[in-house]
């Protein structure tokens, strides 16, 4: 015995006697079973194959097919998923960094593919999309293996609220499924922004005036906002000296 794809001592067994025999006054269609003991790994493997070669004999009949193949198929799986991730952006920049976990054993290395989304967080001003979208895990990586996905995240100097985008397994190769496909980063704002209202002095005139008060913002902000605002007399009395 032989393996191609598949080891000996992991994927089958090589028996300890090594031989067959036909009794004598054997008739044409006398079948010999040669069994191969096959393994069971739980490691998520390809379909492997093994040869049974016929090397010899002790009597005049000839080998006229000496090679027999033994294909084994697995039944091992092994999925990826993906965690979620809270970041705040910082002065210098900082990493949303994403958690791949294997979960069952492999054989091979394999690679998994992904993409980023905005949900409310934009690509690109908030977060940057990484040139290459695919993690690998090495050959032999065992259940609870971790790889990482990092994204870069961008202080814009705006005050926003809390964002999120997120990072979506699409597809992994040598027969790893997918678990948890989708992964949520969750960006923390670290900019600030205040309003302030200015005084102003107004002199009645004839014609009645207006006393224009500026409300000025400190600070860049993303998203439109409203402030709410009341008026009450000091020395002065509504409906006598302002509306």
């Amino acid at each position: 015995t032989a393996g191609v794809t598949a080891a000996a001592g992991s994927d089958f067994t090589i028996p300890a006697t090594q031989t067959i025999s036909f009794p004598a006054g054997a008739a044409s269609g006398t079948v010999r079973t040669i069994t191969i003991p096959i393994l069971d790994d739980l490691i998520l493997e390809p379909t492997e194959t093994f040869t049974v070669t016929l090397t010899g004999n002790t009597g005049p009949t000839t080998i006229s097919r000496p090679a027999g193949t033994g294909t084994i198929t697995d039944n091992d799986a092994a999925s990826v998923s993906i965690g979620n991730v809270t970041v705040a952006e910082t002065l210098n920049g900082s990493n949303a960094v994403f958690n791949v976990t294997l979960t069952g054993a492999v054989q091979n290395s394999f690679t998994v593919s992904y993409t980023t989304a905005g949900v409310t967080a934009v690509a690109g001003s908030d977060f940057t999309i990484p040139a290459i979208q695919t993690v690998t895990f090495p050959a032999g990586s065992v259940s609870g293996a971790v790889q990482t996905i990092t994204i870069p995240i961008l202080d814009d100097l705006i005050s926003e609220p809390t964002e999120t985008f997120t990072v979506t397994l699409n597809s992994a190769t040598q027969g790893v499924t997918i678990g948890t496909a989708v992964g949520t980063g969750t960006i923390t704002d670290n900019d600030a922004s205040s309003i302030a209202i200015s005084d102003v002095t107004v002199a009645e005139t004839l014609n009645g005036s207006n006393a224009v008060f500026n409300v000025t913002l400190t600070g860049a902000v993303q998203n439109g906002f409203t402030v709410t605002y009341n008026t009450a007399g000091v020395t002065a009395a509504a409906g006598s000296d302002f509306t």
